[in-house]
Parts: C-alpha cells; structure tokens; sequence
C-alpha cells in the first residue's frame, strides 16, 4: 500500500471518529440539560416559562455541542494535514511521508529510499489509540449523563415541557381554553418515619385512608395557578410540579373533607386518619394469682408477650410491693431494666426476680404487670400494659384456712378495673383543657384497656363453667361474671368513639359486679353468725325516722347520632336521580361524619360515592348505609300482656 494510500485510509477512520464524538458529545449536551432542570425542579418546582424552554435548550446544547466538536476535527477532511498529524505523532519519519504523498515533487521512481521510510510508520497504530481516545472520552460522558437522567426519570418533567412547547413557537395563538384541571388526579401517601412503611399512590382517589401524621400530596395535570384546596378552616394554593400542579398537606386527626377548586370545578376528598394503635402486651408468667403459705425463697421467672401492629420501641417489667397489716402499710414501686425491641412486630420480655432480695413477709402482697412502647412520635408514643399478677404471703392466723390451690384471679381484675375507672373519671374531668386529639387517642386506649379485662372475664368464666369432663354448667359467680363481661363490651364501644361519659355508668356497675364477686369469694372465715329470732309482724311500721322525698325530673333524652345521619342520609339519597352531584357532595361529609360515629355504614357509603362518581345506580348501597342506621330490634322479656314478647 502506497503512502497516500495509507493516509486516505487514516484520514477516513479520523473523519468518522469525529462525527460520531460529535454525535455522542452532543446526546451528551442534550442530557445534561435535562438532568439540570430535573436537579432544579427537585428543589423548587420550575415556573411554566421555565418548563416549556427545555426543549428549545436541549436542542440548542445537542448543536452545539455537537458543532463545536466538528469544528474542532475539520482538519480531518485534509489529506495534508492528516499526514503533518502523523508526522507529529512520529517524529522519526523528519516529514517523509508528507513529501511522499505529493508525486509532483517526490515520485516514487526517483525517490525510492524516501517512500520505502514513508511506508515503514505503523500509522494503523497512531490512528487507532487516536480513535478509542476521542471516541472513548465522549462515549463515557454519555453514559455518566444517561446515568444520571435514569436515576432521576424525568419523564413527567419532559411530558410538561412537550405540553408547554407551543406556547414558545411564534404565531401559537392564544392558548385554548384549560379543562377541568381536577379531572385527572393522583394521590401519593407518604407515611410517617417512625412507621417504616412504603409510600403508595391513589388514582382517582374518592377517600384517603393514612396513618395520623402522614404527608399527602394530590397531583394533577396543567398549571398550578387557580388551583385551590380547602381543609375545615386551611387553604392551600396549588404548587407547579413536574407533572402539573400538587396540593401537600399532613393526614389531620381527625376525619375531614379535603375541597378542591379549579375555577367553577370542585371535586371532594375524604380523608379518613387511622390511629396507630398502643402496644398489646400478655403476660404469661406468672400464669395465675398466688397466695404462699409461707414467705417464698429461690427464683421467680417472669415473661410476656408483646405485639404491635408497626413496630416496639421498648418494655419493661413494673413491680408494685406492699406490706404491713392493718391500717400501717408499706409500699414501694419498682422498675425493671428497659428492653429495646429493635422496631419488631412481636417480641417476648422475661426478667428474673430473686424473692430473697425484695424483702417479703407475712401480709406482703407483689403486683407485676408489663409495660411497652412503640416509636410513634406523632400520637404517642403508645403505651400498652399487660394485666396485672398479684403474689400475695398469707399470715400466719390465716394460713391454716387458705387452700393450697390458687385462687380465681378476681382480685387483680378489680385493681384493674378501678383503676381504668380513675383514669376515665380524671379524662372526663380534664376533657376541656385537652386537645381534641388527645382526647381521642386516650380514649381509645382505655377502649383497649377494657377489652383486654373483659377478655380476662371470659376466660375466668370458662373456668368457672369447666365441669372437667368436657361439658359445661352456669353457676351464680359465672353468671354475674358474664353479666360484667357484656357491659365491659359496651363501655368499650363508647370509649373506642370517645365518649367516655356514656361509658362512666357502665363501668361503675361493673366494679360493683366485681366487688361483689371478690367479697363473696374470701379466703377465710372467722367464727360463724348467731341465728336472731325476728318477728316480722312485731316489728313492721314501728322505725321512727321520717322518709324524705324529692322532686324527680325525667332526663333529658340523650342525642341519637345515627338519628342524626339517617336523617341527612334520606335528604342525599333524593338527590341521587335529580342532582347526583350535589348527592355526591352530601353522601362526602356525610361519610366523614360517620367515620367517628357510625363506623359500620361509612364502608357502605364509601360505595355509593364511588357508584355516583361512575355514573351508576347507588340504591344498593344507599338502601345498605340506610338499613346500618336503623335501631337494632330490642326483645323484652315477660308477658305480651305487659309489652313483653313471650319466650
């Protein structure tokens, strides 16, 4: 091959690794771009005049780029200078090659020793690292660039560009008139930090259901200005984003509307807050009440059994010692060393106790129960406490009449029981200076309080009921204890919708239950009762005290909620054939209302909105919410004479 054969052949291999650096410096230029609009738009949401100029720019950094490289490797196009490029290359050649390639003054006939050094350069060599280096180098700074642009996907940043574009181009016109800006829209939920959870999002979203706390952000498509959004007494003002316009706001504590407008458009959104709940704590050793005979020695293994529905923060173990007799008692409060849970859903808490350490005696009486918290910082954090154990040393004038067996666990469910009633009594008493959320959130862990003593009312009853072959029979301490345990289920549904007032009498005539129960089951009697001879004649209307007597006036009669509902229920389902958008508007806050008070019937009406937004037929699920309303059917014993229904 001739030397200017071999230079053409290099000259055409540097022209194509120009272009295609061009080419890839310039996808590079373009990316790059991007990539610092969609960093900016992270920080703060670009204006539209912004968004709508990152096409024109991209192209004007793909040109340039691209141009500036060309321009750059023009020489390429020569074949003089490719070879003054390798001559510089190889300085050994002292420009043979350059003298070589032109026939006119160095022909190959009369300058043979001149071409056969020309031929010698390994010029293959000195084009191909020229080749990987330029291509190499923008090749790289393409892929940094892509990279970059894969992490951040700006496609709806791109999308609002494209959309944004016409109204740059000369002679666009005036820009037609916007839709309905509300039509097209997405929530993202955003739970809170402590919780641990994935964010996800809602299309077309008619109700939002979050924990307290958590960051909702509604999305839709046009510019944000006009966009407004309403939350009882907030207004929020509609943002630009990547996508179009957001509204953010923070799950309240309470269920409410959230109302937003784009000029005569409005569209409805319930948010529906859901309480983390407080920690469940079992206690599993010690499995019973104890009364010792004698003061007990050794070792006592205590565990129990944690749950939360997100995760635990920590536990420990509480001790309650009391000792003396009669009216001069000691007591003292003890706390166990604290466990961290590591955020587990479920965990086990054992401690030991050395019985020759805590200083028991005759009389003494050791509570235990379990404490553990989980990580809410918005609500809590929540609390849950196990039930009570209670280790009681008999004296010594009573230890001839306990049994060796252990006793029904009553005592300590009547501590618990009066104590739940103190704590509801003080939230009744303090309900003005507290936050309505805090209202709430104690509320409902009493709710869950009582539950789990009504649980352990159950259980007690099944072993009253045991006849130990497998069948079961009602005895006068199981029958009262039911009795409690059906009024423990109706205190706590009024404290779980916080109404702990309502709740109060229902808990006061089931720590009369308990008492009754707890005293009618001693350990001991002393001596027995001398029969009296009464002669009911003798002495009937001979008492000498007056009786004193008082106006009665009838209650006031208590505000019936469902009532209230059914009422506003009947007045949206008329407008559900003539006006279903103002039905959909009522059935909304209707909804809502019924989170806290009727939790049953907003499922149903949950429904009927979707049905509405659709375009379909809501009778159905009107007529379910409707029937969800209605009283529950009382059956009064006695005769049909008297009212009663006949068994």
């Amino acid at each position: 091959m001739t030397p200017i054969e071999r230079v053409r052949r290099a000259r055409g291999r540097l022209a194509g690794a120009v272009v295609l650096s061009a080419l890839f410096w310039a996808a590079a230029a373009a990316m790059a771009v991007i990539d610092l609009a969609a960093l900016v738009a992270l920080i703060a949401p670009l204006p539209p005049l912004v968004r709508a100029a990152i096409i024109p720019l991209v192209i004007l950094a793909a040109l340039a780029a691209g141009g500036a490289v060309l321009w750059r490797g023009r020489a390429a196009r020569s074949v003089e200078r490719v070879a003054l490029w390798i001559e510089e290359h190889e300085p050994s050649l002292q420009y043979a090659l350059v003298t070589a390639i032109d026939p006119r003054i160095a022909p190959a006939e009369r300058h043979a020793e001149l071409h056969r050094i020309a031929e010698g350069a390994n010029v293959e060599a000195f084009v191909g690292r020229a080749w990987r280096r330029t291509v190499g180098q923008a090749v790289l700074v393409a892929l940094v660039a892509a990279g970059v642009l894969a992490i951040l996907r700006p496609s709806d940043l791109l999308e609002g560009a494209v959309r944004g574009l016409p109204g740059l181009l000369p002679g666009g016109g005036p820009p037609a008139p916007m839709a309905n800006r509300l039509a097209d829209l997405t929530a993202r939920v955003e739970p809170p930090a402590y919780a641990r959870l994935r964010a996800e999002t809602i299309d077309e979203p008619t109700s939002v259901a979050a924990l307290i706390g958590s960051r909702v952000t509604f999305t839709g498509k046009g510019p944000a200005e006009g966009v407004t959004g309403d939350v009882g007494k907030d207004t929020l003002q509609a943002a630009a984003g990547e996508r179009g316009w957001f509204l953010r706001l923070t799950m309240p504590k309470e269920p409410a509307v959230f109302a937003m407008h784009d000029r005569a458009y409005k569209r409805l959104v319930v948010l529906d807050p859901r309480t983390d709940s407080a920690p469940t704590v079992r206690l599993k050793l010690p499995l019973h009440d104890t009364t010792y005979q004698t003061v007990p020695k050794g070792k006592l293994v205590i565990e129990a059994e944690a749950t939360d529905d997100i995760g635990l923060a920590y536990g420990y173990m509480e001790y309650f010692l009391s000792s003396g007799s009669e009216e001069s008692f000691e007591t003292k409060q003890m706390t166990g060393p604290r466990v961290q849970l590591g955020n587990a859903r479920a965990a086990t808490l054992r401690a030991v106790i050395d019985f020759d350490t805590l200083g028991l005696k005759p009389g003494s009486v050791l509570h235990i129960r379990t404490v553990a918290f989980d990580y809410n910082d918005v609500t809590g954090p929540g609390k849950g406490v196990s039930e009570t154990r209670t280790l009681r040393v008999a004296e010594p004038i009573d230890s001839t009449s306990i049994n060796a067996a252990p006793p029904l666990p009553i005592d300590s469910m009547w501590i618990s029981q009066r104590l739940l009633n103190m704590k509801t009594d003080t939230l009744i008493r303090t309900k003005r200076k507290l936050k309505r959320e805090d209202f709430v959130h104690k509320s409902s862990g009493y709710s869950n309080a009582q539950e789990d003593i009504r649980k352990r009312a159950l259980a007690v009853v099944a072993l009253l009921e045991d006849n130990g072959v497998g069948g079961s029979f009602e005895t006068e301490t199981s029958k009262k204890l039911r009795e409690a345990a059906d009024l423990m289920w109706t205190a706590r549904e009024h404290l779980a919708v916080a109404e702990p007032d309502t709740a109060m009498p229902y808990m006061i005539k089931i720590l009369k239950i308990l008492d009754e129960i707890r005293l009618a089951n001693r350990y001991h009697m002393r001596g027995l009762l001398a029969p009296v001879a009464v002669n009911i004649e003798r002495v009937r209307l001979t008492g000498t005290e007056k009786a004193s007597t008082s106006p009665r006036n009838a209650r006031d009669a208590l505000h019936d909620a469902n009532a209230a509902l059914a009422a506003r229920l009947d007045v949206a389902a008329a407008l559900a054939h003539t006006a279903p958008q103002a039905a959909l508007d009522s059935l909304t806050y209707i909804r809502v209302a019924a989170l806290t008070k009727a939790p049953a019937v907003a499922a149903a009406l949950g429904e009927a909105i979707t049905a509405l937004q659709k375009g379909m037929p809501a009778d159905d699920a009107l007529a379910q919410a409707r029937r969800a309303l209605e009283p529950k059917p009382r059956f009064l014993g006695g005769s049909a004479d008297w009212g009663g229904v006949m068994p």
